[in-house]
């Protein structure tokens, strides 16, 4: 299939989001086939984007977890950045997993890569992993090409960018993941499909605790540094991950005009007046 496989995770909590998500990815992508894996979700709200999307591959799941958020993210965090965020006025019903977390958003989040490895069981070629609070403001074909030429395309630390990112990306590193030398953001990933790959994300699938909200970074972090000398890794810049850039004073997150992603990176989804705003193009 000559199309570059999406792949996200969505659960009940998620489906307004979900629709604005495909929305835009069908508005400005031509080269796309989402995969969705629904996680005990509403059978009418899968039939809602069913309807809309008929073109949507997905998969239906099923699987008792608990909802309440009572794990701390390691090292806490962010504390700072999530407390200024909560403070602002919330401009949309969505709130992230920056401090607190739940088994059920852990396990949204980690079973992703379970999801990758069907498709590249199945001979799927090309596959990006996305964060279905994503935007897409523009086409993806650049992004597809890239993946197309390189094993796996990532955000790295190695990034020119990396630290001007946003606030946290340098903090992350530091308080979450002291111990690596190179942090690998889990947000967008692409891979192309190989022997060597295939083999890689069964490695990180069986490493992932899914219900540590840290595991699926820490993890990849390791294997994917672990296997550098032996692919080919395409560090991505920010334009494909605009979470918004923080400027000093912690001050709203500012999103690049350019980009061809807007990312609603933790509560920045619910938070930041611009990506409502562009959201709301697509609602």
């Amino acid at each position: 299939m000559n199309k570059l496989i999406i792949i996200s995770t969505c659960d009940q909590e998620y489906i307004p989001i979900l629709k604005p998500f495909l929305r835009s990815l069908r508005k400005n992508a031509t080269c796309v086939q989402p995969y969705i894996r629904f996680v005990n979700t509403n059978p009418g709200s899968i039939e809602e984007a069913i309807d809309e999307f008929p073109e949507m591959w997905f998969v239906i799941e099923e699987k008792e977890l608990d909802t309440k958020r009572k794990h701390l993210n390691k090292k806490g965090i962010l504390l700072q950045e999530e407390l200024d965020r909560g403070f602002k006025e919330k401009k949309t019903e969505f709130r992230g997993a920056r401090w607190l977390y739940s088994d059920k958003m852990a396990y949204c989040s980690n079973i992703r890569y379970n999801t990758v490895n069907q498709a590249l069981s199945a001979g799927l070629e090309h596959i990006l992993m996305m964060d279905i609070d994503a935007i897409v403001r523009r086409d993806l074909d650049e992004l597809y090409n890239l993946i197309k030429s390189h094993d796996l395309c990532v955000v790295s630390s190695n990034s020119e960018d990396f630290i001007n990112r946003q606030l946290g990306e340098e903090e992350t590193k530091r308080l979450r993941f002291p111990e690596l030398e190179e942090f690998y953001h889990g947000g967008l990933i692409g891979i192309r499909n190989s022997l060597t790959m295939r083999e890689i994300f069964k490695k990180i699938e069986k490493n992932i605790n899914l219900y540590d909200w840290d595991s699926d970074e820490l993890v990849i972090s390791k294997i994917f540094t672990e296997h550098e000398g032996e692919i080919d890794i395409h560090n991505l810049s920010r334009k494909y991950k605009d979470e918004g850039l923080y400027t000093k004073g912690y001050v709203c997150p500012v999103f690049q005009e350019d980009s061809v992603i807007w990312s609603g990176t933790a509560n920045t989804k619910s938070t930041n007046e611009v990506y409502a705003k562009e959201l709301k193009l697509y609602e």
